[in-house]
């Protein structure tokens, strides 16, 4: 079964094993650079598959608050 699961910025151990390919790291940082910002607005979560890790990601709460330049207005892109 695959589960989602919160989990907090002390538990790198538990997601220090999940990467993605070297040629995306460049887009979207290491589990290092992720627990080393500790904006308090950023949730980190677990994916589960029968109780094993197998992906991690993080959800941003302020990214609302994002202000839109007039010319990325349009097309929705934060500046």
């Amino acid at each position: 079964m695959i589960r989602l699961e919160p989990i907090s910025h002390e538990d790198l151990d538990r997601v220090a094993h999940v990467a993605v390919h070297p040629d995306q790291e460049p887009f979207c940082g290491s589990i290092g650079e992720h627990f080393s910002n500790l904006n308090p607005d950023f949730d980190f979560h677990i994916v589960l598959r029968d109780e094993k890790v197998v992906g991690f990601f993080k959800t941003d709460r302020a990214f609302h608050k994002a202000i839109l330049s007039p010319a990325t207005a349009k097309s929705g892109c934060a500046a």
